[in-house]
């Protein structure tokens, strides 16, 4: 054990057990008793085999990794008990109105595109239970991410809420898969709001926070927007251009607390206690204090405890006098998190900070002594950094975003000199805002200039031509790009030994380029076909899906899918042909298999969701499941619920509620879309009756809308109210159908009422996808089609 390698894969391997085993565990959490149980067992006979002399090594490692399967088997157990009660559960069967009270655990963010003006955060639902009073509170510690309007998170001062601070209020749950690390989602009444400040430690922590950003508004440009981010991981100030823009340049992980903070934290901390004369314990105890602290600051986010664990355990063993590798201390921090919060196993914050860390410490020294036979000692070394990284998070990225960063690898290598400075100027502005103002505008000022240089960098990269290149999505291209890096590092590896036969690195450079040829060619060509197939401004495309519905909505710098068909391959060969890669917001009118059966075909794509209520039928879990295993926010649709989506507004008509539905069909949600491009209507399969009264809603509101296209319920059923598409007298009718449907859809009748209402009429059983395109603002619909039209 003298040479540092042993103890590292020693401590990897049962990292990696328990890491596979609680991604594993947490989804069904129904087997986790039985396998902790079955692990102890089988413990038990290796043991036994130990005693008596027959083990060695090998057996004494697989022993601990069996005893550490076990600890993840159990804690996952218990750990879903508490998350999820029965009692709970009960409750949410049977419709009760609930009051809830959550401890907030984070810093509030903006609802992207679809939730309006809404703040999502991540809470703890501490307990829970009937507003009425008629039944007692449920104790519990779930997490749970929690959506409110902005005005319901702030207190009497303006102040918004944020980490400590208590909210309680009445509030709408929806469960999550059981492998998702949120237990619930959680929209609140903004009405019932009620909101109470934190202890001491965090109000004065959080004025560090308050005070740094208030500062960082003040700084001009893009360099202003990013230094919060840069110092202390807060993202609010940074714009939608800047964040794109950082995202195309691979450079988004600066602005997440990482290693590298919390390195800086503990070693100034042990630097200035040097100088000051004191004990290493003492410099041990008073960076720990501040690693706390820091972490507090910064917020408790997944990446910012693997950080702070993997350095805790650093000090650990410079306290005792045995310091660990690297590898050693990654692992050490990865079995402690998991075993403590066996869903964080799943997340994408975690799971790329162990990644990153993982990469660095695993092949940045290879890639060092590889890259100096091209170029300069300094500059190899430079450059091995943020390619080790990229290389080990890169598939993993890919399930986020589909595409390739070009000039990541150079973008990192620019700002590498200016984002420590950054950090470490900036942070003491944030330390002095409050008591030192003058101090800290210094700071703030001196880290401006090179917070705003990372800016620049990003707009640069991210402006050069192919700053991305499309990549095969989902898990296919996760796959394929794993396997194309671990065959590269494995040529890396051979060409650094003697004596390996050389035939394997032609064919394992061929096996890549296959690899590579596969993701670029299978993502870019259907990129190719689209722009030759279909108008390059279209406004909306109701997507051939057979007997079902799917229609795609251009919001400008967004685009919206209301329903999937049927199928996963048809509402799949619709995006590939308009050329879409993400959805930013998901609509489901409701969930019969007409409308949410092609939903996995989607999956990979889709930011967020708003969902039909639902009625207890077992169509409505499998989607439900689907959504939150993919992690996307979800929201219940319910008349008056509004948003904004890109360039457009959407707002839902209907249905006020479950109570007076004569069938599922009459739950649909009503989506209503104005901008730039037109205004719409969908009425998923909403029958003759439901649309009387919400054509009474309408007029009881005095605000009937008159869209320029209406997609007809039902495919175009009998059961529809000819007074109500009078009403709204689109100019263009959408009539989503399957050939020889057997229905006889789309009826005479209702072609009679459509054509009576004045819109003309287009269907996909005669003209296949439908885009519909016109200039902003402009006069007439251009109507392309594909001419083919899907079977049945």
């Amino acid at each position: 054990m003298g040479n540092g390698r042993m103890p590292d894969l020693r401590l990897v391997i049962p990292a990696v057990v328990v890491w596979c085993a609680a991604i594993v565990l947490v989804g069904v959490p129904e087997y986790a008793s039985a396998s902790g149980i079955g692990a102890f067992a089988l413990c038990a006979v290796w043991a036994g085999t130990l005693l008596v002399g027959r083990g060695g090594g090998t057996l004494t490692l697989l022993l601990v990794s069996c005893a550490l399967l076990g600890l993840v088997g159990c804690r996952v157990a218990t750990g879903e008990e508490s998350r999820t009660p029965a009692e709970l559960e009960r409750l949410l069967s049977d419709r009760t109105e609930l009051c809830a009270e959550f401890l907030i655990m984070g810093t509030p963010e903006s609802a992207a595109s679809g939730f309006g003006d809404g703040l999502f955060v991540s809470a703890t639902m501490r307990s829970v239970g009937p507003c009425a009073g008629e039944g007692p509170h449920v104790s519990l510690s779930a997490p749970v991410q929690l959506l409110a309007e902005r005005n319901a998170l702030r207190d009497a001062e303006q102040r918004t809420v944020t980490i400590g601070w208590v909210v309680s209020g009445s509030v709408r749950l929806s469960p999550t898969t059981s492998g998702d690390q949120q237990a619930y989602r959680a929209r609140l009444d903004s009405s019932s709001t009620q909101v109470s400040p934190p202890g001491v430690l965090l109000q004065h922590l959080n004025g560090l926070r308050a005070s740094f950003l208030e500062l960082s508004r003040d700084m001009p440009g893009r360099g202003g927007q990013l230094l919060p981010g840069l110092a202390i991981g807060d993202t609010t100030l940074v714009s939608e251009e800047l964040e794109s823009d950082m995202v195309e340049s691979s450079l988004t992980h600066l602005t997440a607390v990482s290693g590298a903070n919390c390195a800086v934290i503990t070693g100034l901390i042990m630097g200035v206690g040097r100088w000051c004369g004191l004990r290493r314990r003492t410099r041990l105890i008073a960076a720990t204090a501040a690693l706390l602290a820091f972490v507090l600051l910064v917020t408790p986010e997944p990446s910012v405890l693997r950080a702070a664990v993997m350095s805790l355990v650093v000090m650990l063993s410079l306290g005792t006098g045995r310091p660990g590798a690297g590898l050693s201390s990654l692992a050490v921090a990865v079995i402690g998190l998991v075993l403590w919060d066996p869903w964080l196993a799943r997340h994408y914050g975690f799971v790329l900070s162990v990644l990153a860390t993982a990469g660095l410490l695993a092949l940045s020294g290879p890639l060092t002594e590889r890259l100096r036979v091209w170029f300069p000692a300094w500059i190899a070394a430079a450059l091995a950094v943020p390619l080790a990284a990229q290389l080990t998070c890169q598939p993993v990225l890919i399930l986020l975003q589909p595409v390739l960063p070009v000039y990541g690898v150079l973008a990192n290598l620019a700002a590498a000199p200016a984002a420590p400075i950054a950090t470490i100027v900036g942070l003491i502005a944030c330390v002095c805002a409050p008591g030192v103002p003058g101090l800290a505008r210094v700071a703030i000022e001196v880290a401006w200039w090179p917070s705003s240089w990372i800016a620049q960098i990003a707009e640069v990269s991210s402006s050069l031509p192919g700053a991305q290149v499309s990549w095969v999505s989902g898990v296919l291209g996760a796959l394929l790009l794993g396997m194309g890096t671990a065959m590269g590092v494995i040529v890396l590896r051979l060409s650094a030994r003697r004596g390996y036969r050389p035939i394997l690195r032609p064919v394992l450079l061929l096996a890549i380029a296959l690899v590579a040829g596969a993701g670029l060619g299978g993502a870019n060509g259907r990129g190719w076909y689209a722009q030759l197939t279909h108008p390059a401004e279209w406004s909306y495309v109701m997507c051939d899906v057979g007997q079902g519905d799917a229609v795609l909505i251009n919001a400008g710098t967004a685009t919206v899918l209301v329903d999937v068909g049927p199928y996963p391959t048809l509402i799949r060969d619709c995006l590939d042909l308009m050329g879409v890669e993400v959805v930013d917001l998901l609509v489901l009118s409701h969930y019969d298999q007409d409308h949410v059966g092609g939903l996995e075909g989607v999956l990979g794509q889709v930011r967020e969701a708003v969902v039909a209520p639902t009625v207890g039928e077992s169509r409505e879990g499998v989607v439900l499941d689907s959504l939150d295993h993919a992690g996307i926010p979800v929201q219940t649709g319910l008349s008056g619920d509004v948003g904004v989506v890109g360039d457009s507004a959407w707002r839902v008509w209907a249905p006020d509620s479950t109570d007076d539905a004569d069938n599922s069909n009459d739950l649909s949600v009503v989506l209503e879309v104005n901008g730039p491009r037109g205004s719409a209507i969908f009425l998923g399969d909403l029958g003759e009756s439901a649309q009387r009264r919400l054509l009474a809603t309408m007029r009881d509101t005095g605000s009937v809308p008159h869209p320029d296209v209406v997609k007809v319920s039902h495919h175009g059923s009998r059961d529809q109210c000819p007074e109500f598409y009078r009403e709204l007298g689109a100019p263009v009718a959408l009539v989503s159908v399957g050939q020889d449907n057997g229905y006889g859809h789309p009826t005479d009748d209702a072609l009679s009422l459509l054509s009576a209402a004045g819109s003309s009429v287009a269907r996909t059983d005669e003209l296949g996808t439908v885009a519909l395109s016109r200039e902003p603002e402009g006069p007439e619909w251009v109507v392309w089609n594909s001419g083919t039209s899907a079977e049945k």
